[in-house]
C-alpha cells in the first residue's frame, strides 16, 4: 500500500469512528484542542478524513484515545486489543484443560 492509499485508508477508519460517536469534525477538533493539539481544526479534520493529510503518530495516538480504541484500530484493525487478548486465553485455557485430562487418566 503506498502512503496516499493508507492516508485514505486512515482518514476513512477516522470519519467513521468520528460518525459512530455522533461528533462532527468541529466537534472533534475541539475534543483534539482540548487534548493539547491546539493547531487542529475542522479543516484539519476533513483534510484528514479525504487522505489529503496524512497522521502524526502523536495525533494518531490522541485519536485513538478520543475514539476509546487501540491505535492499531485507526489502519483497520477493527477487532480491539482485549479479542486479540481473550482468544489467546481461551486457546491457552484450551490447551492446558486437555494437558490435565491427559494428566488425570493416566
Amino acid at each position: 500500500m503506498d502512503a496516499r492509499a493508507g492516508n485514505i485508508q486512515v482518514g476513512a477508519r477516522i470519519a467513521d469512528l468520528r460518525a459512530q460517536m455522533g461528533w462532527s469534525q468541529s466537534y472533534l477538533a475541539r475534543r483534539m484542542n482540548e487534548a493539547g493539539w491546539k493547531n487542529f481544526y475542522q479543516v484539519t479534520v476533513a483534510r484528514t478524513e479525504k487522505g489529503e493529510r496524512p497522521v502524526l503518530l502523536h495525533e494518531a495516538l490522541a485519536l485513538a484515545d478520543l475514539f476509546g480504541i487501540d491505535v492499531t484500530q485507526l489502519a483497520g484493525n477493527q477487532e480491539p486489543k482485549a479479542v486479540h487478548k481473550a482468544a489467546g486465553l481461551h486457546d491457552a485455557i484450551h490447551v492446558l484443560t486437555e494437558e490435565l485430562k491427559k494428566r488425570t487418566l493416566k
